[in-house]
């Protein structure tokens, strides 16, 4: 055989390699719908092109509160992945919706105030400076503790332990249509102070976190991820919350006002 019809031959065969590959991938390739908490959210803008780049996969999300994702996927929504609190997840699990072997924790969620940046950064180390925070605050912004948030619950838990729940109320300012846009009310001025978990804080440009919180004051939520029964790609979900436990993803977390979870391989029996 002379060199060109090898040369050629070998051209041929590399090229049904390539399409038998390509075609492979392709096959492979999976939609994956994600419902997530609006903690993650930050952390999903930078990490789902990545994740759609190198798996061949696109994966998209919807944010939204912690409980109402976990009621559409209570009541059956088809999903491939649910990332949310871990006491929603455990009942998620009681109740047969998600996979118990998908279970993982991927990051400890605190809480704390923020101010618009630039402005004065007050006290928040004691209980009585607390308390000489909320009380000269003009106007607090905090979730509605109607929707189940753990963060507005724990903040009117904290002012009436401190004596102050009624100055608290007085104070209190909230946006129209939901919990997610309150920290944007420090950049209009409408209030000098918002209360909430770090990462939800920091979704509003041009605010502060102040702190940290004392430790007896201080709320951990742990965030986790799991696959819902009704996943229609389990394994690419799974490559997923995968890819959010490398080492380069849990350096976007912490930027994100959260705390990674190390990979340990077992699901935990976590109630915060």
């Amino acid at each position: 055989m002379n060199q060109p019809i090898a040369t050629r031959l070998a051209a041929r065969v590399a090229a049904v390699l390539a399409s038998l590959l390509a075609a492979s991938t392709l096959a492979e390739a999976a939609e994956v719908k994600v419902l997530s908490t609006i903690a993650f959210q930050r952390v999903f803008e930078e990490e789902l092109p990545a994740f759609n780049r190198t798996s061949g996969h696109t994966a998209s999300v919807e944010f939204g509160g912690t409980t109402a994702m976990a009621v559409r996927v209570q009541s059956g929504e088809i999903a491939d992945v649910y990332f949310g609190t871990r006491p929603a997840i455990n009942a998620l699990l009681a109740a047969g919706k998600v996979r118990p072997d998908s279970v993982v924790d991927l990051a400890r969620s605190p809480v704390g105030f923020a101010v618009k940046q630039g402005a004065p950064r007050p006290d928040v180390s004691t209980a009585d400076a607390i308390k000489r925070t909320l009380l000269a605050a003009r106007g607090i912004t905090y979730p509605n503790p109607a929707s189940g948030s753990p963060s507005a619950n724990h903040l009117v838990r904290l002012a009436e332990q401190l004596g102050i729940g009624n100055e608290l109320q007085a104070r209190t300012r909230r946006p129209p249509g939901g919990t997610a846009t309150g920290p944007t009310m420090l950049t209009t001025g409408e209030v000098d102070l918002a209360f909430q978990q770090n990462s939800e804080l920091l979704l509003a440009p041009g605010v502060e976190l102040i702190g940290p919180l004392p430790p007896e004051f201080q709320l951990i939520t742990v965030m986790s991820a799991a696959v819902p029964v009704t996943a229609r790609e389990p394994e690419a979900a799974r490559a997923f919350i995968r890819h959010l436990q490398t080492p380069a993803v849990a350096a976007v977390i912490s930027r994100w006002g959260l705390e990674p979870i190390a990979p340990s391989g077992a699901i935990t029996s976590t109630t915060q």
